[in-house]
C-alpha cells in the first residue's frame, strides 16, 4: 500500500540512512571476518533499498538542527572534544582504532579508558600533530561519505559537509599551535576572578 511505502521511505531516509552506511563502512575496514562479513551483507541490503526508493532529497529534521562541533578556541575543550566524538556534529566517526593508529603514527603513548580520556590524552602530548592526523582522518572520511551521496542522497551530503568543516577547523587549530585542551583566555580569566 501507499502508506507502507511512504513509512518504508521515511524509516530508511530519516532514521537510517544518514548514519549506517558510514557505520557499516567503518566496521568493514576495523573489524575481522565474521563481523567485516556482517556489515557487507547489510550494507547490500540497504543499498538495494535505497535504489529502489531513491536517494534523500531533504535533511531530516534531526539533522537539520543538529549543531556543529564547537571550536575550542570559543567554546573551550570541553565541548570541542565531545563535539569531535559526535558523528552527527563533526562528520567523523572516530574509533578507539583511530586513536591507537595516531599513536602509534606519532609515538605517543594511549591511554586505557574511554575514548574522550584517550583523545585528551593524546593531544596534551602532542596537540599539533594529533589534530593534523585528526584532520586527514576527516578529510578521508569526508570523501567516503561524498562516494555515497548519489545513493543516500541528503544525509551524506551534510555528513561531508560537517567532515570538511571539521578537516577546517582542526586544520586552523594545528596550524596556530592550539591546544583545545585548554581553556579559551576568556573562560581562564572569568574563573580566575570568581
Amino acid at each position: 500500500s501507499a502508506i507502507m511505502e511512504q513509512s518504508r521511505a521515511a524509516l530508511l531516509d530519516e532514521h537510517i540512512a544518514p548514519w549506517l552506511p558510514h557505520y557499516l563502512a567503518r566496521v568493514q575496514e576495523l573489524a575481522p571476518g565474521f563481523y567485516s562479513g556482517w556489515a557487507e551483507l547489510l550494507s547490500r541490503i540497504l543499498a538495494a533499498e535505497a535504489d529502489r526508493s531513491g536517494p534523500a532529497d531533504r535533511l531530516p529534521l534531526h539533522l537539520r538542527e543538529a549543531p556543529g562541533l564547537p571550536d575550542p578556541r570559543r567554546d573551550g575543550g570541553d565541548a570541542f572534544l565531545a563535539g569531535l566524538l559526535a558523528m552527527v556534529r563533526s562528520g567523523v566517526m572516530i574509533t578507539r582504532a583511530d586513536l591507537a593508529s595516531i599513536a602509534v603514527t606519532l609515538d605517543l603513548g594511549l591511554r586505557a579508558g574511554e575514548r574522550r580520556y584517550a583523545l585528551a590524552s593524546l593531544l596534551s602530548q602532542e596537540p599539533v600533530g594529533v589534530l593534523r592526523a585528526f584532520a586527514a582522518e576527516a578529510r578521508r572520511q569526508g570523501a567516503m561519505h561524498e562516494l555515497r551521496t548519489d545513493r543516500w542522497g541528503a544525509g551524506s551530503e551534510f555528513l561531508a559537509a560537517r567532515a570538511r568543516t571539521t578537516a577546517e577547523l582542526l586544520e586552523q587549530l594545528a596550524a596556530e599551535g592550539f591546544d583545545p585542551c585548554e581553556d579559551p583566555p576568556s573562560k581562564s580569566a572569568a574563573r580566575v576572578g570568581s
